[in-house]
């Protein structure tokens, strides 16, 4: 009996709902750190994938024009001046080996050697060649290591390393500083339910037993079931820049402006569960400020809810980092167009559309013409800001509902999507072709000119895939390119 008259008692049932809001939390630093560490790695893939990619297409095409068969056959200038180009950072390498595993050159360190993992890459380098599979990415994962592999058409593997420990530090930072957090909010809301229940018993001031709370550098808010403020912490005010006075009676205090989110928590607090979302509040210097919110009732003796606890973190910053490592994954960070994959998800959608709809779309395969001899002659600073007004004068090119990107060194291809009939395809393409051949001003002050050749395909005249419109566009181009006496 006794034990039965405990286990009711309102002091059990307010550590018991904190309890279950510290639970919560926990729960949201757990899923928000695993997300975090998927898009990190997902951006070390796509990153390493186009930077593969990139060099393979660079040394493949410096191969082609020099007339070499084959990687073994090139002289070592190729290679240096390719890989000397690029900019590494810590904890990434770039090997170069041709296709007997023979080691041609690595960045950084010295032809003779694989340096870091050697043994990993030896294995990888074994797999590529048992595999046969020519021209295909292939990722691989060992204890130090993230690779991705590419083959070239002439007989060499561009291979790209990135060491885990240098991928994970920034993500095991975030780790250890979300763990502390949480222990200093699960240390909190046990303090605060500890206050209140001794208050609730005892008849002692609240005031009295919220040093914990008055401290806590996170926001807290206490209000009734109708979401109307009966205290902020310093933390609110100081985050904020509301003063306590104003914000007591305020529905804003908790949720801001958004109604929607506030209903949506203030009924779950009344069937006695918590909330957790995410919130947009205008700070005091007239921006906008994201806020996690987490919301959970406070019981009383009989064990309804009778008021309800609301602790609020600031995550403008992780917001803004998920939307820059979102931008890193899916777009181009040259030129700010969609990338490979985007590009291919959004042509994927067109045909899905094009087939349940019954409607046309085009694409237009755009291989630039003499962008080698000016990145030759005037830097790759300036073939950087020659593909960066190309990429802009395209934009400008298109109507809104269509798609730009970059695929290549100096490739892009447009989606036109609905069009009307298939010959709006070739006015696009004429408007396109005209735009890119307009001179252009150099950071120098040198003033250049390139031609762009543009293959053009429509569906379902040329293709009834993404692969086959594709491949059509691409022949497209080349038989232009051909005609104009222009190398590819």
């Amino acid at each position: 009996m006794p034990r039965k008259g405990l286990l009711a008692s309102p002091q059990v049932r307010l550590i018991s709902s904190f309890a279950a809001v510290a639970l919560v939390v926990l729960g949201v630093f757990l899923v928000d750190i695993l997300d975090s560490r998927r898009l990190v790695l997902e951006r070390v893939g796509s990153s390493s994938e186009d930077l593969c990619r990139l060099l393979a297409e660079r040394i493949d095409g410096s191969l082609r024009e020099s007339g070499t068969p084959d990687a073994r056959s090139a002289g070592a200038a190729v290679f240096v001046r390719e890989l000397d180009a690029l900019t590494l950072g810590n904890g990434r390498f770039v090997a170069i080996v041709d296709g007997r595993g023979g080691l041609i050159m690595r960045r950084p360190g010295s032809a003779g050697s694989l340096g870091e993992g050697e043994g990993e890459l030896r294995r990888l380098i074994a797999g590529i060649a048992e595999s046969g599979r020519n021209g295909s990415m292939i990722r691989s994962e060992t204890s130090e290591y993230f690779y991705s592999a590419l083959e070239g058409e002439r007989d060499f593997v561009v291979i790209v390393g990135e060491s885990r420990a240098s991928v994970l530090a920034e993500w095991r930072r975030k780790a250890v500083a979300y763990a502390a957090s949480f222990a200093a909010i699960a240390a909190l809301m046990i303090a605060l339910s500890l206050s209140i229940a001794r208050d609730l018993a005892q008849g002692t001031q609240m005031a009295a037993r919220l040093v914990a709370v008055e401290s806590a550098s996170d926001m807290i808010v206490i209000a009734d079931l109708e979401g109307r403020a009966e205290y902020v912490n310093p933390s609110f005010e100081r985050i904020t820049g509301i003063p306590r006075a104003a914000a007591i009676g305020s529905r804003s205090a908790v949720f801001g402006t958004e109604s929607a989110a506030a209903d949506a928590a203030l009924h779950a607090a009344a069937k006695g569960e918590s909330w957790r979302g995410e919130i947009i509040v205008a700070d005091a210097n007239g921006g906008e400020r994201v806020e996690e919110v987490t919301l959970a009732p406070v019981l009383g003796p009989d064990g309804s809810p009778r008021r309800v606890v609301a602790v609020k973190r600031d995550a403008t910053e992780r917001s803004r980092l998920q939307e820059r490592l979102k931008k890193l994954a899916h777009y181009d960070s040259l030129t700010g167009l969609p990338n490979r994959a985007l590009f291919f998800d959004r042509l994927s959608g067109a045909v899905a559309r094009g087939k349940r709809e019954g409607r046309k779309f085009a694409l237009l395969f755009i291989d630039l013409d003499g962008f080698k001899g000016i990145n030759d002659s005037y830097g790759h600073h300036a073939g950087d800001e020659l593909l960066s007004e190309i990429a802009r004068r395209l934009r400008a090119s298109i109507r809104d509902s269509d798609t730009a990107g970059r695929v290549g060194g100096d490739e892009f291809i447009v989606l036109l999507d609905n069009i009307a009939k298939s010959e709006d395809a070739s006015v696009f393409s004429a408007k396109v072709g005209a735009a890119l051949s307009e001179p252009v001003c150099l950071p120098s002050g040198d003033i250049v000119s390139i031609g762009a050749s543009v293959g053009v395909s429509v569906y379902p005249d040329d293709g009834e895939d993404a692969d086959a419109m594709l491949n059509a566009a691409d022949a497209s181009m080349y038989e232009r390119k051909m005609k104009r006496g222009k190398r590819r």
